[in-house]
Formats: structure tokens, C-alpha cells, sequence
């Protein structure tokens, strides 16, 4: 009697397609990080207006939502025909990805990139020379390499 061992895949995250910007804003609601990808880039400013009113969204979610603990916060807004989606961590740093509204998008798409975001902002907290206190924007190439690798996608 021959035994052959079951075969398991371990199913690949998806991410979003389309994204064309992640915000990080720390728990002043200061900028972090604006990074814009594909067409966007050329618009960063566009997105830094969108990251700072998407804020509001997040509190207001905040003062509005239930208290089940759970970090991802959804979508928070359509602005400008974008949508923002929001995410804030334990100690209130807040993930934003904004996606046009004519990209289809599933939500367990957009929590595996949340996932993917707070991953790497853990290991740049990691960094002895990263101040998570600073005001400064994150200047970290290894983290806006990582940030990167969710608009590949985007680019196929």
C-alpha cells in the first residue's frame, strides 16, 4: 500500500489592480508617506489633499463604528471619482489606498495590501535610526520598494 501525501496550495494574495496611491499619515494626521503609481504620479498633490481630507473620513468612522477591534476600516470615501480606503493601526498611524472608481475592487483584495502596508511600516519601525515620533515624511527606499510591489499588478 503506497501513501501519497495530500497536496495543498497556499493560495497567493491578491492585491487590488489600480492602485494609484498609498498614503501613510501618522497620529497627528501629518504625512507620512504620499507614494502615487502608473498615471497618478504626476499628481502627487491631488493625492496629498485626498490623504489629508480622507482623515475626517477616519474619525468619523471612528466616533460612528463599532468597537469590534478590527483595524481595516473599508472603504471611507469616493472623492474626485477615487476611491479611499482606510486602515489605521493600534497606535493611530493611518494606511490609506486610493483606487479609481472604475477599477473593480474586492475587499479581501484591499485587506491583503493593508496587511502587506502594515507589515512593512512594522519593519521600518524596526529601523534604530526611524523616529516614529518624527513629523518627517518616511525617506525609507526599503519601505517605498515594498509599497511598490502592490502596483505591480497595476503595470501587467
Amino acid at each position: 500500500m503506497s501513501y501519497s501525501r495530500p497536496t495543498s496550495t497556499i493560495p497567493v494574495p491578491r492585491y487590488p489592480n489600480g492602485i494609484a496611491c498609498i498614503a501613510v499619515v501618522g497620529k497627528q494626521n501629518n504625512p507620512l508617506l504620499i507614494q502615487t503609481f502608473g498615471n497618478a504620479a504626476d499628481q502627487e498633490l491631488k493625492y496629498h489633499y485626498l490623504a489629508h481630507m480622507s482623515c475626517d473620513y477616519v474619525d468619523e468612522k471612528l466616533r460612528s463604528g463599532s468597537k469590534s477591534g478590527d483595524l481595516y476600516l473599508g472603504l471611507l470615501c469616493t472623492i474626485e471619482s477615487q476611491n479611499v480606503y482606510g486602515y489605521m493601526t493600534n497606535t493611530r498611524v493611518k494606511f490609506l489606498i486610493v483606487i479609481p472608481t472604475t477599477v473593480p475592487t474586492k475587499d479581501s483584495e484591499v485587506k491583503a495590501a493593508f496587511d502587506v502596508i502594515h507589515s512593512a511600516y512594522i519593519d521600518l519601525l524596526g529601523n534604530p535610526f526611524y523616529d516614529p515620533d518624527s513629523t518627517q515624511m518616511v525617506a525609507s527606499p526599503r519601505f517605498r520598494v515594498r509599497l511598490q510591489t502592490l502596483a505591480a499588478p497595476a503595470a501587467s
